[in-house]
């Protein structure tokens, strides 16, 4: 008696993928490394009631692919499900870590060493993989099940909106833009005779500037504030770069007056640091994110990372200001 038809891993994979890059195919063919015929043949099973599905999950408009009322409601389900197909087959092909993990480069060398450390004494034998992938695909990470838990700089709704599905969200901890200056750079008198309230966006525009990379979300909000104030094509910008580790080495070398976060600024000793002024700080906080099972709030986490969790939170502590 033939065996009846049932839906396959790669083909739910297929439905997650195409979510994913907003229905954009032939982009989630080279996510998923198939061919276009192959890709035409799930799109079929997807787009159409037969032997596999009841109702179509998908459907196409112009060249792009979008949700059925069925594929809305059966989506939650189905990326729990990849989720769970990858985490068996990594478990199958390779030992996985307790705890992978995604942070900025100043959050590795910062906050999350304590909370590694502090973890580790609870846990000797704990393994980690800690990825410093820019924040857009850290979201995207822990979207699809790569990383268990991430730090980001976003807001809320930028996290949201990247992860198409449903995260836990949790503030960590403030980390407010700074000046940050040597000595030996061009305009220092001027730089300490800055107040440390009620500084105008006026007086940045007298310094040689270190930014971060154009990309990057502090930067573009910075940017976003210096158009606001009026300020933004009097800077004079005279290094981008990124980690923010770079940043502060041009700036013990005294090419410039660097901004960084006030988390990355503290512990260089011999540097002179200001606050921004007022109408050119971004709000800017360290955030948390991991998945909730589906169809409920509970933290898709296993044991280790839950107490990698509490760890994380423990260790912002003194990082708040």
């Amino acid at each position: 008696m033939p065996r009846p038809a049932s839906i396959s891993p790669e083909l739910m994979m297929t439905f997650v993928t195409i979510m994913r890059t907003e229905g954009d195919a032939v982009r989630a063919a080279e996510i998923l490394c198939v061919n276009q015929p192959s890709m035409s043949k799930r799109l079929a099973f997807l787009q159409h009631a037969g032997p596999i599905l009841r109702k179509p999950w998908v459907e196409r408009i112009g060249k792009d692919w979008r949700l059925t009322p069925e594929g809305r409601r059966v989506l939650p389900a189905v990326e729990e499900l990849v989720h769970r197909y990858r985490l068996l087959k990594e478990s199958l092909e390779e030992s996985r870590p307790d705890v992978v993990f995604g942070c900025g480069s100043s959050g590795a060398a910062g906050f999350v060493r304590e909370a590694i450390r502090s973890y580790r004494s609870r846990r000797p034998t704990g393994t980690f993989r800690i990825s410093t992938r820019p924040a857009i695909a850290r979201v995207e990470c822990v979207a699809n099940g790569s990383f268990d838990l991430a730090c980001v700089r976003l807001e809320t709704h930028e996290i949201l909106d990247l992860a198409h599905r449903p995260l836990f969200v949790e503030e960590l901890y403030s980390d407010p833009l700074v000046l940050i200056a040597a000595s030996s750079v061009d305009g220092f008198q001027e730089f300490q005779a800055m107040p440390e309230k009620g500084a105008t966006p006026k007086a940045l525009t007298c310094f040689p500037l270190i930014l971060p990379e154009p990309d990057s979300g502090l930067r573009r909000d910075f940017d976003r504030c210096c158009r606001e104030a009026g300020v933004h094509d009097r800077l004079n910008v005279v290094v981008e770069v990124s980690p923010w580790t770079s940043v502060l080495n041009f700036v013990r070398d005294g090419v410039g007056v660097g901004i960084v976060p006030r988390s990355a600024a503290l512990a260089q000793n011999g540097l002179h640091i200001k606050p921004l002024p007022g109408k050119l700080s971004p709000a800017s906080a360290v955030r948390v994110i991991c998945r909730k099972r589906a169809g409920t709030d509970d933290l898709d986490l296993a044991e280790g990372a839950l107490e990698f969790l509490q760890a994380l939170r423990d260790a912002a502590k003194g990082f708040d200001y």
